[in-house]
């Protein structure tokens, strides 16, 4: 059976927090960097998506090996 990952995201004041999981809920994978606050949401969401692309890196994992 292929394994299967779960991404979560903590978006914070002054960090956002990626996590990736296995299938048996284990934290497998962890990346942090600083929330870019600007009064705007581009920037925002561009560290969610850098952060997680960081993860995925960082595991040798793809989006395709992600199901949640």
């Amino acid at each position: 059976m292929q394994q299967k990952y779960i991404i979560t995201v903590d978006l914070g004041g002054t960090k956002i927090l990626s996590a990736l999981l296995n299938s048996n809920n284990e934290i497998i994978a962890r990346y942090k960097r600083p929330t870019k606050i600007s009064g705007k949401i581009k920037p925002i969401i561009n560290g969610i998506v850098k952060s997680v692309e960081q993860l995925l890196k960082n595991a040798s994992l793809s989006e395709k090996d992600i199901t949640a």
